[in-house]
């Protein structure tokens, strides 16, 4: 799946494991595959960056949701 999103606490890594939150609970986890800022790929990326993440996890991720990296 690939999203894209704003990294709130950083820095996020590349292929760091998360937690997937909906807001009220923990409901999976994935891993980032791969991680770009403007459409170059990045080993890691600091707070307050636009990213793009292709992820690999069972749980589909929807808008809203946050990505809580261990």
């Amino acid at each position: 799946q690939i999203i894209g999103g704003k990294v709130k606490l950083g820095p996020v890594k590349n292929n760091s494991q998360f937690e997937i939150n909906d807001g009220k609970k923990n409901i999976g986890s994935g891993r980032i595959i791969n991680l770009q800022s403007q459409k170059k790929d990045i080993l890691e990326a600091k707070t307050d960056s636009e990213v793009g993440l292709l992820i690999e996890s069972e749980t589909s991720i929807k808008a809203g949701y946050s990505l809580i990296f261990n």
